[in-house]
């Protein structure tokens, strides 16, 4: 056997060594925002992020970055209806987004987002993998000011249990709460 030339420079790890984000709260920054219609025909702002302080700092850019899919989408969105139950939920989301950002008045233009820091709260969520095993990932669940995390002042959302072992498709598995303010009918996929 030859070993590859960067053999040396290669840092061991072991299987199970992942370091990825844990529930809790970090700072994050919109990288994109748009205006959408979900699947039920519902207003819909889509908000693409990215950790941008701590241990964690582009987290995803650097997990889209190493993805050599053809097809790779970016997996860090955050879904927000802004419609009838859910408008009070989208005003508190842009008044966490004002207050994380000096001077930032929303005028209604989701391009003005981009850029704008925010306090994201994430929360454990169990899926159940093709193989039938079950495994663990952190999604964004709600926004805060960026001094409400800096305070502490929030509370991690318990664990989303998987929900029976009839669910296969972990892409679905994993949205089953995703924004606190749609309903499963509501969410675009």
């Amino acid at each position: 056997m030859n070993l590859p030339n960067n053999w040396d420079s290669v840092e061991a790890k072991e299987l199970g060594e992942f370091n990825a984000p844990r529930a809790g709260g970090y700072i994050c920054k919109v990288l994109d925002a748009r205006d959408t219609i979900s699947k039920s025909g519902r207003a819909m702002l889509v908000i693409e992020y990215d950790i941008c302080e701590g241990e964690f700092k582009d987290y995803y850019y650097e997990k889209f970055a190493k993805d050599s899919r053809q097809d790779k989408k970016w997996k860090a969105n955050f879904y927000q209806l802004y419609d009838g139950s859910s408008l009070p939920f989208f005003k508190g989301m842009i008044s966490s987004i004002e207050k994380s950002n000096q001077g930032f008045i929303f005028q209604g233009n989701e391009i003005d987002l981009k850029g704008k820091v925010f306090g994201g709260v994430f929360g454990e969520e169990e899926f159940l993998k093709y193989d039938g095993t079950l495994g663990a990932t952190v999604r964004l669940k709600y926004i805060l000011s960026t001094e409400r995390i800096r305070t502490g002042d929030f509370k991690v959302p318990s664990v989303v249990t998987a929900k029976s072992s009839e669910q296969s498709n972990s892409y679905n598995n994993t949205f089953a709460s995703f924004s606190t303010s749609a309903d499963d009918e509501d969410l675009p996929f």
